[in-house]
């Protein structure tokens, strides 16, 4: 197996004016029994970035058979619909929910108390200004089309129990959203945990690191919780907004094309 990553870059709003950008990982894994596969397709308004980055490994759009997605917001989904002959696999709970919030934000009223009801952890973070960005990115980035899960594209829910290449497997870590799933590369010689933004960067373990607080999460005690799910020895972790790295020494991997048996 040949394993690389990728960052898109994602315009997020702020407060004061202006955007900022948030860098997006997606994780790529060609030369496998199961097919070419990415975690995570990053950012919707980079996408020339993605698909050059998978010539440079070998593969391409129409070679990925598989899309793993941790949580179906803009920045981990936003390229899904690049890959008409993958599978999409992600959580249906994770899915509905984002279909209620579609809902709520093409009426016309305040999204910030449907958010302060259903999302009772964004109560530390959102504001009137967060709502009405939060209104802004579904509006342009997010539908089931997009995403890959309608009638006519292939898609599979974890929570349906669906026959997963054997080497791959989910792990329930909610908290930043309530369906929020991981996955773990089995047989590699060491963990391989793709954390999502179940572990957003590598200062997220640090015990004491304020951005956990700082980051919106819709449930802050499950976020808290499942964060010690990736608490391996000797594992190699794919977070969501940083380079994979090792939580024992914080080393990162620096190259983006790279082998697992390499990374001592």
């Amino acid at each position: 197996m040949k394993f690389g990553y990728c960052f898109t870059d994602f315009p997020s709003k702020m407060k004061q004016g202006g955007t900022y950008i948030l860098k997006c990982l997606s994780f790529i894994v060609t030369d496998t029994p199961a097919g070419d596969m990415i975690f995570d397709t990053g950012s919707p308004t980079d996408n020339a970035v993605l698909l050059s980055f998978l010539s440079d490994m070998g593969s391409s759009a129409d070679k990925i058979k598989w899309v793993f997605n941790t949580h179906v917001h803009p920045d981990h989904a936003g390229g899904n619909i690049l890959f008409p002959n993958a599978t999409v696999v992600l959580s249906k709970r994770d899915y509905e929910f984002s279909v209620g919030m579609a809902e709520a934000a093409y009426r016309p009223q305040s999204m910030l108390p449907y958010l302060f009801e259903h999302c009772p952890g964004y109560k530390y973070s959102y504001d009137e200004f967060e709502a009405e960005a939060t209104r802004y990115y579904i509006r342009h980035y997010w539908s089931p089309e997009k995403i890959g899960v309608t009638n006519k594209t292939p898609h599979a829910f974890i929570e349906d129990n669906p026959e997963l290449p054997e080497f791959i497997r989910p792990i329930f870590s909610p908290g930043h959203t309530f369906g929020h799933y991981g996955y773990e590369l089995l047989g590699l010689g060491r963990p391989v945990l793709i954390s999502g933004d179940a572990v957003s960067n590598r200062f997220i373990l640090k015990e004491d690191h304020q951005y956990r607080m700082n980051e919106p999460h819709m449930d802050f005690d499950a976020y808290f919780a499942s964060i010690e799910l990736f608490r391996r020895d000797h594992a190699l972790i794919i977070p969501g907004h940083d380079r994979p790295f090792f939580p024992d020494t914080e080393k990162t991997v620096r190259k983006p094309i790279f082998e697992i048996d390499s990374q001592d």
